[in-house]
């Protein structure tokens, strides 16, 4: 193995399959007749830079040092065999860390609140600071966008910088005055009915057992003993797992706002907020004043720490919010100071439903720069009902709908037909629709207060769905 097919091998963009390309070579290297002090020392100049070089800097820093020392080609290749060893290692390490933490901050599935509470529960262990830099991603390695930018020409012609909403629901309402959004998290509502249901018919199991087991024994006999330490342990056990999923599973699903509302108001260049107190509260945001962020994903286990390592950090991009796609369009608005340490007018809201970005930035941006004419017409599945659904209602528009654009637009059926994969869809998911619809009642339906007159005086409707008349009026104070 000579230095030109070294430097072939540095090219591989995989180290581990780089360190296995090389060691497949190491018993030659080492019957070379080098020295053990010279293998040594070629191999700790380039040592140096190892355990701490992200991924993408290590190819660099490899060739690098390797034209730099003056050693015979035998030395260079020890001495990078030891550098990709040893930063494949130290990057593995990192991942399985990574992975053992994931989904600590963040609930697994993207339930209603979900990212809310995770920075939440986050903040207060942290502070605020740790939490919009890891939660939010909000922090020196993030670009983010301002109303003011403009993508250049070639950008804007590209589908991905281009206005819309992508067959996604996404708009309550929409007018010449304000466009109405939500949040991410509308899926798994039935799912969490019979976790709640699970884990509380296990308390009530538990405080059954426990009372059965000693109402017949004499106090402080053996068996009432015995009783007494097996059903008090199994109802604190599963007390203290209740208690343990109150922020992050019932907290954001139960006995709340059953959607956050943010409507986006052109006329007054505001943001009018609707959350739970819990998650920050009511708020009115200056529109001039936010910050985009069109690629935020969830952590996936990261730590502060993680956020210096650029490997980490493309790693958590990579992964596109793990399997469930935690994934979407983040604000943010900055504090009115940046040396206040108690960061006064710092705010975040995560806006649209899951995979959304920077379309739907620039969609938000084209409509309260330059008008509602500006955005192309939602199509029927772009919208979002206000309210409650009945069951049917959830399963043609929530579950349902992705599969009816794809037998649409995706040609799986034939026009006025329905594919099979639409017809499963419906098996797999109708039983359920009854268990979302009572967690929905579970909830209250936020409106916004009359004295914020955020809908320029024109009154809109708080049930139903798809684009509500007049479009265009003239607004009151």
């Amino acid at each position: 193995m000579d230095a030109a097919a070294l430097n072939l091998s540095l090219t591989i963009t995989s180290i581990q399959f780089a360190c296995d390309k090389l060691g497949e070579d190491l018993p030659k290297i080492f019957d070379s007749g080098l020295t053990r002090l010279a293998r040594l020392q070629a191999a700790g100049e380039l040592a140096k830079v190892v355990y701490d070089s992200p991924q993408a800097a290590l190819w660099a820093a490899v060739v690098a040092r390797f034209k730099a020392l003056p050693a015979t080609v035998g030395e260079r290749l020890i001495a990078t065999a030891r550098l990709l060893l040893l930063g494949s290692k130290a990057i593995g390490r990192r991942e399985a860390s990574a992975g053992r933490r994931a989904g600590r901050d963040l609930s697994e599935r993207a339930t209603m609140f979900a990212c809310e509470s995770g920075f939440l529960v986050y903040r207060k262990k942290h502070g605020q600071r740790e939490a919009i830099e890891l939660i939010e991603d909000i922090n020196e390695y993030t670009t983010l966008l301002t109303p003011k930018y403009h993508s250049c020409k070639r950008q804007a012609e590209a589908a991905e910088h281009r206005p819309g909403l992508n067959w996604l629901r996404t708009l309550f309402d929409r007018n010449e005055h304000f466009i109405e959004l939500s949040n991410m998290g509308e899926e798994d509502r039935s799912l969490d009915v019979l976790l709640a249901v699970l884990l509380l018919g296990m308390l009530g199991f538990a405080i059954f057992f426990w009372t059965f087991m000693t109402m017949d024994e004499p106090i402080f006999s053996k068996w009432w003993t015995l009783s007494m330490l097996f059903g008090g342990g199994m109802t604190t056990g599963v007390l203290w797992l209740n208690y343990m999923l109150w922020p992050l599973q019932y907290a954001p699903n139960f006995f709340t706002s059953l959607r956050a509302r943010y409507r986006f108001n052109r006329t007054t260049r505001k943001v009018y907020v609707l959350r739970p107190a819990r998650y920050g509260g009511n708020v009115i945001l200056d529109w001039d004043r936010v910050q985009a962020h069109v690629n935020w994903c969830a952590p996936r286990g990261m730590t502060h720490d993680d956020l210096r390592d650029p490997q980490a950090r493309r790693f958590r991009q990579e992964n596109a919010g793990g399997e469930f796609r935690i994934q979407g369009l983040l604000l943010y608005w900055p504090p009115f100071d940046k040396d206040d340490p108690e960061r006064k007018g710092e705010d975040v809201l995560w806006v649209g439903p899951k995979m959304a970005g920077e379309n739907l930035w620039q969609y938000i941006r084209a409509f309260m720069e330059e008008g509602m004419d500006a955005v192309p017409e939602p199509n029927e599945y772009e919208w979002l009902r206000k309210g409650f659904h009945t069951p049917s209602q959830h399963m043609e528009e929530t579950v349902m709908g992705p599969s009816r654009i794809l037998d649409r637009i995706g040609g799986r059926a034939a026009p006025s037909s329905t594919s099979m994969g639409t017809n499963v869809n419906f098996l797999m998911n109708v039983l359920w629709a009854p268990l979302h619809c009572l967690s929905e009642r579970l909830c209250k339906w936020p409106t916004f207060p009359e004295e914020w007159n955020s809908d320029c005086g024109q009154r809109r409707r708080e049930d139903g769905i798809g684009p509500e008349e007049p479009l265009r009026w003239t607004p009151r104070p």
